[in-house]
């Protein structure tokens, strides 16, 4: 008798541990940030971690609508977990340093996930076999891969020209720019369907 294999009777949508580990991870670090708050020293620290902070729910709000956009693809591979571990634990790398006023530092912790991501991207958009997607399907989520890698990049680029730049800049310039640089990334990723959140 032929042995029988796991996806033969189990829906591959049944496995949800990698959303939910992604879920606590991302609770943990949300909740670990809000209670460094009491260490906060003056406005623009304040200010910085914030943005620090909406920086951190805007990863959760792309982690969630990666998983509704490319979930059946991608749950249960290994290197997509990988790379997402290592996504978190350099954004809370970026909190910890946030959190002792070492902006610059953040900002590169900032940038890394980034790049990281991109990477991530460029290995699905060349390498991935959607087996669970329509042809229509597959043709969006590739669309969406190239609109992370342009958008990531350009980010990731933008935010490492703020930290060359910054030993020329005062601190609330270095914060500014930072916040204007991660806000315009914020409406890009919303403007081309990176993250599925409707304003009203």
């Amino acid at each position: 008798m032929k042995r029988l294999r796991r996806n033969d009777v189990i829906h591959e949508r049944q496995s949800e541990f990698s959303p939910i580990l992604f879920d606590v991870l991302f609770g943990l670090l949300i909740f670990l940030g809000i209670d460094s708050f009491l260490g906060l020293r003056d406005a623009a620290h304040v200010a910085f971690y914030l943005a620090s902070m909406a920086v951190i729910l805007h990863w959760w709000l792309k982690y969630k609508a990666a998983d509704d956009a490319y979930g059946l693809e991608v749950n249960g591979s290994t290197l997509d977990l990988l790379f997402g571990i290592c996504e978190i634990a350099l954004l809370q790398m970026a909190m910890l340093s946030a959190a002792q006023a070492d902006y610059a530092t953040a900002i590169a912790y900032f940038a890394m996930p980034l790049v990281l991501e991109s990477v991530w991207a460029v290995l699905w958009r060349f390498f991935g076999t959607w087996r669970h997607s329509s042809a229509k399907r597959a043709r969006y989520l590739e669309q969406e891969l190239d609109y992370t890698i342009f958008l990531n990049l350009g980010t990731a680029f933008a935010l490492g020209v703020i930290i060359v730049l910054s030993p020329l800049m005062t601190v609330s310039d270095l914060i500014l720019s930072f916040v204007l640089a991660y806000f315009i990334y914020i409406a890009l990723t919303h403007r081309y369907e990176i993250i599925d959140v409707k304003l009203l």
